[in-house]
């Protein structure tokens, strides 16, 4: 098989080729400055490879016909994110892990690019959400965790917020709130409804933020579960 230096599309091939075609172990580098460098066939990526682009952007793993696909390791140069697992049609599809630098981390099972099934979900301070994800959001049964609160949720979510019937325990031995939730609020006996479909997807994955923690913790504290809290103190 001969090795050689061709003009192959927008851009230049250097390796093994077989009737005029990148076949085999090679590199090309595109006019936009992205390089491919790895496995051939046909003239298309296909097998181990490693994409870089211009703006930092790096994947490397397996490639079918042209297309990240299988099992590989992404990483963006904007924001330093990390994506280890499976891909298919060139995204995030399968099981996976994305780290941020922050420290947030999400896992689970992935669909076009978003977390979509059962999942995990890390935030920056600590806190867990273990459960169903619908289109990336925090939608289904699930549970969350605040270690630095020393608070947990467990039901039902939509859109990342307690919304139908769930379970809220301040503390190992402190107050409890079991009913219906209401878009994050506590709703007592009253059943509310569940939408069919989660909101548009958010980049960005939430749980809550310091101030929804400070009024949930607050409507607590003022309930009659929050009294035995207060009678604590």
């Amino acid at each position: 098989m001969a090795k050689e230096k061709i003009t192959f599309g927008d851009g230049v091939y250097e390796g093994d080729i077989a009737d005029g075609k990148p076949h085999g172990k090679g590199k090309f580098t595109d006019s936009d400055g992205s390089v491919y460098e790895g496995d051939f066939v046909n003239g298309k990526w296909h097998g181990k490879g490693k994409y870089t682009t211009p703006g930092g952007r790096l994947y490397e793993g397996d490639f079918v016909e042209g297309k990240a696909q299988g099992k590989g390791k992404m990483k963006w140069g904007d924001d330093g994110r990390v994506y280890s697992g499976d891909f298919a049609n060139d995204t995030l599809n399968g099981e996976g892990k994305m780290s941020y630098t922050d420290g947030r981390v999400e896992e689970g099972s992935w669909e076009n690019g978003r977390l979509h099934g059962k999942g995990v979900y890390t935030d920056e301070h600590g806190a867990v959400y273990q459960g169903d994800f619908v289109k990336g959001k925090m939608t289904g049964k699930g549970k969350i965790s605040y270690a630095a609160d020393d608070f947990v949720y467990e039901g039902d979510f939509v859109d990342g917020k307690f919304h139908g019937k769930g379970k809220f325990t301040y503390g190992s031995d402190g107050p409890i709130q079991e009913g219906y939730w209401n878009a994050g609020k506590f709703a007592g006996e009253t059943p509310v409804e569940l939408p069919q479909e989660p909101a548009e997807y958010q980049s960005k994955t939430e749980i809550l933020s310091d101030d929804e923690i400070e009024k949930l913790l607050a409507q607590v504290s003022e309930s009659n579960a929050g009294e035995q809290l207060k009678n604590r103190s």
